[in-house]
């Protein structure tokens, strides 16, 4: 599936990750799986509505990808088109990974769950809506997962909440 959604990419597999060369980037140590046991990632194509379908270790999840330039969530641009789309989304359990700054140098991803991030309004197509926080109280609970540099190792030190 890599080759499908990065073409020409370069795998290299080692005895804990893969090295990936890609447009000028290299992502050193991309993850198979805990310490090269044997778990692997499969990604295929989702085809009842969502996007894709990742599989580890017998645990699937199904997404919906969404793309945008903008620095921010943009909301208000967020849209879902299809009935089956929206039928994954509410009723059989895909998330939404909003990318931000797609043409950027580092591009962000969002997960985003239905009913606890999000609700589906009908328009021509499914307006996604922010579900406001319930209590004040905790103002981190609720958010979407923010990732900065997804394919890059991340430092004990960079673990910290970011605004």
């Amino acid at each position: 599936m890599l080759q499908v959604c990065a073409p020409g990419c370069d795998i290299k597999e080692t005895t804990h990750h893969f090295c990936i060369r890609y447009g000028g980037r290299t992502y050193p140590s991309f993850p198979k799986g805990e310490h090269g046991r044997g778990r692997r990632a499969e990604i295929e194509e989702d085809r009842d509505g969502a996007d894709l379908t990742v599989s580890v270790d017998g645990r699937r999840e199904r997404i919906e990808v969404k793309g945008t330039e903008s620095s921010t969530l943009d909301w208000h641009k967020l849209k879902v088109s299809s009935q089956r789309s929206h039928d994954a989304l509410t009723r059989g359990g895909a998330s939404i990974y909003r990318v931000v700054d797609v043409s950027g140098p580092n591009p962000r991803i969002y997960v985003l769950t239905h009913g606890r991030h999000f609700n589906l309004e009908h328009e021509p197509r499914w307006a996604v809506k922010r579900v406001p926080p319930q209590d004040g109280r905790y103002p981190l609970r609720g958010e979407p997962y923010r990732y900065d540099l997804p394919h890059e190792p991340v430092a004990a030190d960079d673990w910290a909440i970011q605004p």
